[in-house]
């Protein structure tokens, strides 16, 4: 919250699957936007195999997948993976045509849940079975890479909650503490708006910064089972009385000037 250079922070759900019923591709797959790893020419007798990752940029997360790259060619002489990262928004339709044209990457990074599990259901990708080391997860981060009782998928970034950041000078300034309440955060809203302060920066162009706020609110008004139930397609249940409410919530929250003027043209995958 408050001036340029406070931000609202998301994570999203990021998982590796393996590719199944495809041949592997040997050649490595054209690059998009992102600053990718140089294809490697694999030696005689080796495999060259292809990752897409969609964390571009430096981060931390693609830091150890380059490490874990670069363990594994050093312990399999001759095998190569070479390593594309690709803007979130071109990801999307990219991994879509490359499955369509079979002609897929053989591991690649995915959205758990629905995103994965269409192609599961395509017979696209591979189980992983059900390894020893999935015990060293938290069973609640599994779930959205587990389907019919085998796993799919590995969690590697998201699985922490959502956090707030917060500019603590200005509200020290104004005499606010961090709001626990949603009341609380209109209140806040309101003051940071008198004193000529943007309260919370949003990057809505891509659409899902935005729909975070109606998923976390939901889950605080109706509980875990509101979800589920949408996902599992039961009757009235995008009916639920906290799906409504939090709709509301999310319109007081616009209507009071709670993010900053544009923020429906700002993209978060862009760096905005």
């Amino acid at each position: 919250m408050g001036r340029s250079g406070d931000r609202t922070s998301g994570r999203r759900w990021l998982t590796i699957a393996a590719t199944a019923t495809m041949a592997v591709v040997l050649a490595a797959c054209g690059s998009a936007a992102g600053s990718g790893k140089a294809a490697p020419t694999a030696k005689a007798g080796g495999t060259n195999l292809t990752m897409w990752l969609v964390t571009t940029g430096p981060s931390p997360a693609n830091t150890v997948i380059n490490q874990a790259v670069s363990s594994f060619e050093k312990s399999h002489p001759g095998d190569t993976i070479t390593v594309d990262y690709i803007e979130n928004q071109s990801y999307k339709q990219k991994i879509q045509l490359a499955m369509g044209a079979g002609n897929p990457p053989t591991i690649f990074w995915t959205w758990g849940g629905g995103p994965l599990k269409q192609f599961i259901d395509a017979g696209d990708v591979a189980s992983l079975g059900n390894p020893a080391w999935a015990s060293d997860f938290l069973p609640s981060s599994l779930g959205a890479v587990t389907f019919g009782g085998q796993l799919y998928g590995v969690p590697i970034q998201g699985t922490q909650p959502v956090y707030f950041f917060y500019n603590k000078p200005i509200f020290s300034k104004l005499g606010l503490t961090f709001p626990t309440t949603f009341s609380g955060l209109l209140s806040t809203v309101a003051t940071l708006k008198s004193h000529g302060y943007s309260p919370i920066s949003l990057a809505n162009g891509d659409q899902w910064p935005g729909l975070m706020y109606l998923e976390y609110l939901t889950d605080r008004i109706g509980g875990p089972s509101v979800a589920p139930d949408i996902v599992l397609g039961k009757s009235d249940a995008w009916s639920n009385p906290a799906i409504i409410k939090a709709l509301t919530d999310i319109q007081q929250l616009a209507k009071a000037g709670a993010f900053q003027s544009g923020y429906d043209s700002l993209h978060y995958s862009g760096g905005g």
